[in-house]
């Protein structure tokens, strides 16, 4: 058995050990953001998501080259596990959501998916009744929104790469 045969082995049994345990937390995050989503419709549900979109995207578009090697001959093919991380600003953390109709505020100041608690408006149409209105909480205290990805870069004779993720 060649040192690449056994070197493949392990790395894939290494894998199948620790891919249930990195996806096992988001599957409960995975029904904590559809029970925040329920909640919101329209603009309060895309002011809400919107720093996991932008911060998707950000970790989409770096890392797709990591080395500066060039092949000299022939078709090479990798696969690669590409990690990377976006980091959350302050202002992703908060969002001006919109209360119901006829409430008062019209607008107040709330905690996106990577906030922290969610705020309550309460209103007072009438002396002695009360409604109030509260956002979902954040769900991911974070500074960083981490991501991995496959990558399969494929090449030839060190003058195109094409790389598909």
């Amino acid at each position: 058995m060649t040192n690449e045969k056994r070197a493949f082995g392990t790395l894939m049994r290494l894998l199948f050990l620790v891919l249930p345990l990195l996806f096992s937390p988001a599957l409960h995050a995975q029904t904590a953001v559809e029970d925040a989503l329920k909640q919101l419709t329209g603009e309060n549900g895309k002011g809400y998501m919107q720093p996991a979109a932008d911060l998707f995207g950000a970790n989409m578009n770096s890392g797709y080259y990591h080395s500066a090697a060039i092949a000299t001959m022939g078709l090479h093919l990798e696969f690669d596990i590409v990690v990377m991380g976006a980091l959350v600003a302050e202002e992703q953390e908060t969002y001006t959501a919109k209360t119901p109709e006829g409430f008062v505020p019209a607008t107040f100041k709330t905690a996106t998916i990577f906030g922290g608690k969610g705020t309550e408006v309460q209103y007072q149409p009438q002396p002695g009744v009360t409604l109030s209105y509260r956002s979902p909480d954040g769900i991911f205290n974070t500074s960083m929104f981490p991501l991995a990805v496959p990558q399969r870069p494929l090449g030839s004779d060190g003058l195109k790469e094409v790389s598909a993720r």
